[in-house]
Parts: structure tokens; sequence; C-alpha cells
């Protein structure tokens, strides 16, 4: 459609909502806005946490591969946690940034030691043993961390190595991409598995001063709430 422009983005298996604007200048006061209180943001996630509030800064370690995690020398953020649904082992939590660094959410509940139960990323003893829990990732630097995460992608999750022979249209096309340096860009992948397709992170509302837009919760939100409701009715 023409004249249609993103506000926001959202991470790959992220599902939910995603505000489409069909004027310019009506983009660009909006996001002007998007860090501030006049917008804000509700996102539901899948952990174990009850309620607080995580002021760590953020440093992308690698752009390359879209990485991040917290560390002094990263740049400010703000996000507060809201239990709204616990089955005893998981919880249904509101995640509200009040800034819009790159994986935010899942970087800092990373941090506070609730990562997203499924996040593929952030959820990994590739950080360490407690899987980057305090911001400890043990005695690596962000070098080898870099380096190990390639790794077990290329092992384990996405990367095709052995190309069938019709694949090789695939390789051709990656060659003419012009960002040579996008990671995302130049890799051939396999097909995923159906639970690799998604993650327990959805954005549910978008907020302003005059305008609001939200979801229904995922269905994996649900079975949770649903789950709550009968426990507390039993009670």
């Amino acid at each position: 459609m023409k004249d249609v422009l993103t506000l926001h983005r959202l991470d790959r298996l992220t599902s939910g909502l995603l505000l489409l604007l069909r004027i310019q200048t009506k983009l660009e006061k909006l996001r002007n806005k998007s860090g501030t209180e006049k917008f804000k943001k509700s996102i539901c996630a899948k952990l174990k946490v009850e309620r607080i509030e995580c002021p760590e800064p953020i440093e992308v370690v690698s752009y390359k591969i879209g990485v991040c995690r917290v560390s002094p020398k990263g740049k400010d953020c703000l996000t507060t946690f809201e239990k709204i649904s616990s089955d005893g082992e998981t919880s249904i939590v509101l995640c509200k940034p009040k800034t819009g660094r790159m994986h935010q959410i899942r970087v800092h509940l990373q941090y506070l030691g609730y990562p997203i139960v499924n996040d593929p990323l952030y959820n990994h003893t590739v950080f360490g043993p407690t899987k980057g829990k305090g911001g400890d990732i043990g005695d690596k630097t962000n070098d080898q961390l870099i380096q190990e995460l390639i790794k077990i992608h290329t092992a384990e999750n996405f990367i095709a190595l052995d190309l069938e022979p019709d694949m090789n249209n695939i390789k051709e096309v990656s060659k003419e991409v012009p960002e040579h340096d996008c990671y995302e860009c130049t890799q051939t992948y396999t097909d995923p598995k159906p639970e690799q397709l998604h993650m327990f992170l959805h954005a549910y509302k978008y907020s302003g001063k005059d305008w609001s837009f939200q979801t229904e919760m995922p269905s994996w939100a649900k079975a949770t709430l649903e789950k709550t409701t009968e426990e507390n009715s039993v009670e």
C-alpha cells in the first residue's frame, strides 16, 4: 500500500501489534514520542516472576548477529514487569518498557534471572550456567560469546551447511545482497521446526494520549489465565 510506514518493529519471533501509519508527518510526530510517557507499550510474556523494575543499561554486543547484554557501557534503559497470572510454574507478565532498546525486554528478563521460557537466545547456557543472570557470563569476553553463539546457531538451529542442488540459486541471490556485513542477510537457512516459529512474547497494547490499540491475549497466555481462574474458583 502506498505511503504506508511502520512506527516500530517487532523481534522476529514476537507476535502481536505492529502499528502502521499512512502519513509521514504523523509518523515523525509519534516516533518523537515513542521514548516518552506519551507513548505506552504493554508486552505480554511468559516467565517466572512477580513484580519488579529493571533500570540496567543495555549494550549491543554485536549488531552483526543481533545480541545484547546488560553492561555499564550500555545505554540507559528502564522496564517494569507486573505478574497478572500464574499456573504455579510459569507466570504471565505485563512488560512495560519506558525506553526502546534492542531486545530490551528479553535482556532485562535474562538479567533478572527470569528469561522467557522459550527464548532461543537469552534462555541459553551459552551465557553461562546461570544463563546470564545478573549479567554474569562467566569468564567469556564479548568476542568469545559472539563466536559461540554463531557456532550454536550453525549447528543446532537454522543455518544450512549441506545444501541440496536446487538451493544453489539461493546462494547466488545471497551474493547480490548489498549489505555484506549483515549476518542475517547472507545466510542460507533450513526450515525451522514448528516450536521454533514463535516465542512467548506478545505485543499486547500500544496507547497514547488520545488513542489506544490492543489485541487479544495469545493462546499460550490464555491457557495460563484460564488455569489460574479455575484454581481460584476452587479455592
